[in-house]
């Protein structure tokens, strides 16, 4: 492995981690980054925040520079856009987007972390001034511009979802009228009901419209083709701006036209050492499939942490470690005004979807002692195998608290932990973070007593 040339498409997340960690086991290995934008390196969970302004600064979101690579050792080619791969000849064909020059760079070993981009529906109207998305640093300069001018009072943001949440709150702090549609019946599609419904009273609480329910269908605007007018299945909402929110697709095309097998939703298919199904070919970020660590199977879960993770696993086997990626859990967590979202493994609904034989139980406790000032409610649901008991997921709604303790739960799920095994587990107290029985225990405790019920109910675990 001692001198091979290394090509990495993307110089975002799993990109950028890649190559660091490439040329801190091989130093002499010649690594080459590929990316069409002009920015990299940048933390894009924090861009509606810097909508909102309270992140002042966009270049505190840049993790690392052009120089940071250069003092690696890295070849970094940002404005340069992949055009083709070449497996036959192990090369790939590169256009620089400012000089308009194309050249062929040839590589042993290629790392996709071609990232993912928003869905954009192919409706009337989508392409009009003033509908926007939020995907890249890009997009969040382009948003801040329009969101911070004064004519802009009218906001309708499209999408449900984590980013459609966060930015809901991003722009009532900039004092808009705002309102979400959501095809869904709930908000957080990626969480059972019972628990986004607690997120939509919040939502609603704090001056947002909030329309489930309903489909996008077009958009209008005026005569500068400026978007005056949303339309749905159900009715129109007057707008200064649009914001689309519907998800993300993996960039998966270069990969395709190559011959490399996709998979799940159009990502790149791969092993649990992020090869591809072409050798000398690796995948890993929002472009790629994700290992579950509960079903033990390929699903697609685009996030920046296990994008980071599957980019430094990709360049430790590229450099010939061989090293297992252990799966994810899509762990995630989200602020929604002043409640908090926090959600790790299966929803019952995901559980029930693949036929494991779950059951959930859903209580309410305090985040500190009942006598110490300043508490308030956590909402925990626990899934658990209702035969063996192993918990399978857990989604919490609250305060901030509700962060370390779905940290607590991911540790327990990567450990096959039981209820019961999770209600004994010495979690530290103080009053003004827990009741002397943690939140967590008494859940654990509640869910073992329902689950023990359900059992007798349900008979003899099916062979």
């Amino acid at each position: 492995m001692t001198g091979q040339r290394i090509a990495i498409i993307g110089a975002v997340a799993a990109g950028g981690s890649a190559a660091f960690k490439i040329k801190r086991i091989q130093p002499q290995a010649t690594v080459q980054v590929f990316e069409a934008d002009e920015f990299i390196s940048y933390a894009a969970c924090g861009l509606p925040y810097y909508v909102s302004g309270v992140i002042e600064d966009y270049r505190h979101m840049i993790m690392r520079d052009p120089a940071d690579f250069a003092q690696a050792g890295i070849e970094l080619f940002t404005s340069h856009q992949v055009e083709s791969i070449d497996l036959s000849r192990r090369a790939i064909h590169v256009s620089n987007q400012k000089e308009q020059a194309r050249k062929t760079f040839p590589f042993d070993t290629l790392l996709l972390a071609t990232g993912a981009r928003s869905f954009i529906p192919r409706v009337e109207g989508v392409h009009l001034h003033g509908v926007a998305g939020l995907r890249t640093l890009g997009d969040g300069l382009e948003l801040y511009s329009m969101a911070h001018q004064s004519n802009i009072k009218r906001v309708v943001i499209i999408g449900g979802g984590y980013i459609g949440l966060e930015l809901a709150e991003s722009f009532k702090v900039l004092g808009k009228d705002v309102t979400l549609v959501e095809q869904q019946e709930r908000v957080m599609p990626g969480i059972d009901d019972d628990m986004s419904a607690l997120l939509e009273e919040e939502v609603s609480r704090k001056g947002v419209a909030l329309r489930t329910g309903e489909s996008l269908v077009a958009f209008a605007g005026d005569r500068q083709n400026q978007v005056r007018r949303v339309i749905t299945d159900q009715g129109e909402y007057d707008v200064d701006l649009a914001v689309m929110a519907l998800g993300v697709v993996p960039n998966s095309e270069l990969a395709a036209e190559a011959g490399i097998r996709l998979g799940s939703r159009g990502a790149v298919v791969v092993d649990r050492y992020q090869r591809s199904s072409v050798p000398e070919v690796f995948a890993a970020g929002d472009c790629a499939e994700t290992f579950h660590r509960v079903l033990q199977k390929n699903v697609y879960i685009p996030l920046g942490t296990n994008a980071n993770r599957q980019g430094r696993l990709a360049a430790e086997n590229i450099c010939g470690v061989r090293k297992e990626y252990r799966g994810s859990l899509g762990s995630a967590v989200a602020k929604v005004f002043d409640r908090s979202l926090a959600r790790t493994g299966l929803s019952e609904k995901e559980a029930r979807d693949h036929e494991i034989p779950a059951a959930a139980t859903k209580i309410e406790a305090r985040d500190n002692a009942p006598y110490y000032p300043g508490g308030s409610s956590l909402h925990i649901k626990l899934v658990y195998n209702i035969f063996s008991g192993e918990i399978l997921g857990a989604q919490i709604v609250g305060s901030e608290k509700a962060v370390k303790r779905i940290d607590v739960l991911a540790a327990a799920i990567s450990s096959r932990m039981t209820l019961e095994e999770l209600s004994d587990v010495d979690l530290a107290y103080a009053p003004p973070f827990s009741e002397v029985w943690d939140a967590l225990s008494v859940a654990a405790a509640a869910s073992e007593g329902e689950r023990l019920r359900k059992k007798d109910l349900t008979g003899k675990e099916p062979s």
